[in-house]
């Protein structure tokens, strides 16, 4: 398994970008959520970060995981266990070319 901050910075440095992705301390992150959460509802407009997405990512990171490997290991055979993370990152970004971004 992986963090996101590691996840983040292996997909940017195989799509060539020289990012360097930091992490937000949860509890910061937890506010500025319920912050943007409270201005999208006052505004009319979408908050880009909720309270729920960073519960999802942020602690609730283990159960994520692994309902995604048996997600993909169920749906499509996808095995989880005996990749790098490196692989897993340049396989799903060699799908996402040839299906989302050619439109196929």
């Amino acid at each position: 398994y992986s963090n996101w901050v590691n996840l983040s910075n292996t997909a940017a440095n195989l799509m060539g970008v020289k990012e360097n992705i930091k992490s937000i301390p949860y509890p910061v992150l937890k506010f500025v959520s319920y912050f943007m959460h409270t201005y999208a509802k006052i505004t009319g407009t979408k908050a880009s970060i909720t309270p729920q997405v960073v519960e999802l990512v942020g602690r609730g990171e283990a159960n994520f995981n692994t309902h995604l490997k048996t997600k993909a290991q169920k749906d499509i055979g996808y095995d989880c266990d005996n990749q790098s993370i490196e692989t897993m990152v340049k396989s799903c970004l060699d799908w996402m070319k040839i299906e989302v971004i050619s439109g196929k």
